[in-house]
C-alpha cells in the first residue's frame, strides 16, 4: 500500500495524492473557467452586435425608385450635358455613377423609354472609360496594365 500525501494546495488546483483525481479536478475547473469567459465574451459581441446595428440604422435615408416625370427630365437634362460639355465641364466621377444607376433604375420605372436611359448609360459609360485611360496615360501605367494582362492578371 502506497502512503497518501496531505492535500497540497497550488492556484486554483487541489491535488489529494492521487494524479486522477487532481487531473479531474483541475478539468472541472478548466470547463468553469472557459465557459465563464465564453459567457462575457458573447455578451460583449451580443452589445457590440447590438450597437453597429443601431449606427447603421441612424441617418440613413430611404431611397425610393424614381417616378417616371423625373426618369424623363433627367435623361434629358443629362443627355444634354453629356453630347454639349467637354469633360472638364461634367460632374466627378462619383456624381457620373449616381446618374449611371439611375439610368439603370429608369428602364424598369419607365419601360417605353429604355432605350433612351440605355443610351445615357452608354454615353456616361464612355466618359468614365475616357477618364479612367486619361489617368492611366497620366501616369505611365499602360505599359504595366499590359504587362500584368498578358500575364493573366485580370478581374
Amino acid at each position: 500500500m502506497l502512503p497518501t500525501q496531505p492535500p497540497i494546495s497550488r492556484g486554483n488546483f487541489r491535488f489529494v495524492g492521487s494524479t486522477i483525481a487532481a487531473t479531474k479536478d483541475a478539468e472541472i475547473i478548466r470547463k468553469k473557467h472557459a465557459s465563464k469567459k465564453l459567457g462575457e465574451c458573447m455578451k460583449y459581441v451580443l452589445i457590440l452586435a447590438v450597437v453597429l446595428m443601431a449606427s447603421l440604422t441612424v441617418g440613413q435615408e430611404v431611397e425610393h425608385a424614381p417616378t417616371v416625370a423625373q426618369c424623363q427630365a433627367d435623361q434629358r437634362l443629362w443627355f444634354s450635358y453629356l453630347e454639349t460639355k467637354d469633360s472638364s465641364q461634367l460632374p466627378n466621377i462619383d456624381v457620373l455613377s449616381k446618374w449611371y444607376k439611375e439610368m439603370v433604375e429608369c428602364e424598369t420605372v419607365d419601360p417605353p423609354n429604355k432605350f433612351r436611359y440605355y443610351n445615357n448609360e452608354g454615353e456616361i459609360e464612355s466618359e468614365r472609360f475616357r477618364r479612367s485611360m486619361a489617368f492611366i496615360y497620366r501616369h505611365g501605367l499602360w505599359e504595366q496594365f499590359k504587362a500584368e494582362d498578358a500575364a493573366g492578371k485580370r478581374p
